[in-house]
């Protein structure tokens, strides 16, 4: 297999992780997205490789390549969906903190509420003999 074959593989089994991914963070199953991490880590360490021997045999066009990048392409379609993962996960981060928010005004009002009718604690003794 060549470099070339060998990253467009691995760039492809990206793409299938970080649909994945997405699934994960939507059904806010983070064992699962945990493991998918840990996943894209070995892939990328094999990107790493597969750079290194594309480089070997096209010394003459090393990756990255600023113009003429024969994965730009699949690279900015990987980028677009790791940035609308990140930007799902944010809302989400967003509407737990508004919900948090909200639960801590609900415990701030019901310790008014409590405090408004019931008198100050009784003490357990009335003597100390």
């Amino acid at each position: 297999m060549t470099a070339r074959q060998q990253i467009s593989d691995l760039l492809q089994r990206w793409r299938e992780i970080s649909q994945s991914e997405f699934a994960a963070i939507q059904a806010g199953d983070w064992p699962q997205l945990r493991n998918l991490q840990a996943a894209k880590e070995t892939i990328q360490q094999h990107l790493t490789e597969a750079r290194d021997a594309w480089n070997a045999e096209n010394p003459a066009q090393p990756l990255p390549a600023a113009d003429e990048n024969p994965f730009a392409q699949e690279v900015g379609s990987l980028l677009a969906l790791e940035t609308r993962k990140v930007q799902f996960l944010e809302a989400r981060r967003q509407r737990l903190r508004d919900r948090q928010g909200m639960l801590r005004q609900a415990r701030t009002n019901v310790r008014r509420v409590r405090s408004s009718y019931a008198g100050p604690p009784e003490p357990k003794w009335h003597s100390y003999s």
